[in-house]
């Protein structure tokens, strides 16, 4: 009798076990309402994939990312930081005149890499600026721009300490210097730089007399 009890719990057992094995999903199960659903909330999964793929792989401005397709022909406004220049695109022969200070002129990205491996005193002296500053970044010129626009700020540069002055002033293009000479200038003839010690610093660092 004892041998026959346990011989029953044992395939009472194996009874459960299947009994309780996940059956196949079956999609016919689905109701319209429900596939509706369904579509509404993978709609809503798809941006956030998109935004983590955009996160993982970030845009990198440098010298390939300003030759690509998509970036080459790009019109960039160039600004002229100097009285008269003129750029020969010697690969097509097309002549670009800048007359007078802060006049602008449209390029493609392509034209201006194409004026920097002509002459770096276009862009790195500077005579002319970028007006876009990714491409600034990506042609390795943001350190300098970040340079002049605290210079060109010329009302707040003549006010930092002298130590800052000569610092930012040290670090200036031959040809920068010019422009801020006359900025300078500028000021000191219109009575609007007064301070002796000020402009007796601008003098020793622009080896430049100013009449004051």
């Amino acid at each position: 009798m004892t041998t026959k009890t346990t011989t029953t719990r044992k395939s009472t057992t194996k009874k459960t076990a299947q009994a309780v094995e996940t059956p196949a999903f079956d999609l016919s199960q689905l109701t319209p309402e429900m596939i509706a659903q369904l579509q509404v909330l993978l709609a809503q999964q798809t941006p956030l994939t998109q935004a983590k793929e955009v996160e993982e792989q970030p845009v990198v401005f440098d010298k390939r990312w300003l030759k690509s397709k998509e970036v080459k022909d790009r019109e960039v406004r160039v600004t002229s930081c100097n009285k008269r220049v003129i750029f020969k695109n010697k690969k097509t022969g097309e002549v670009h005149k800048w007359l007078d200070t802060g006049d602008d002129l449209y390029l493609t990205v392509d034209e201006i890499l194409t004026m920097d491996n002509q002459s770096h005193k276009f862009l790195r002296t500077p005579w002319l600026l970028i007006d876009d500053p990714e491409v600034v970044e990506a042609m390795g010129l943001k350190d300098m721009y970040d340079l002049i626009e605290r210079v060109q700020d010329i009302d707040t540069f003549v006010t930092l300490p002298l130590d800052q002055i000569e610092a930012d002033v040290n670090q200036l293009t031959k040809g920068f210097k010019g422009t801020l000479a006359r900025l300078i200038d500028e000021k000191v003839e219109n009575k609007e730089l007064r301070d002796i010690l000020v402009i007796r610093k601008f003098e020793e660092l622009l080896s430049k007399d100013f009449d004051y």
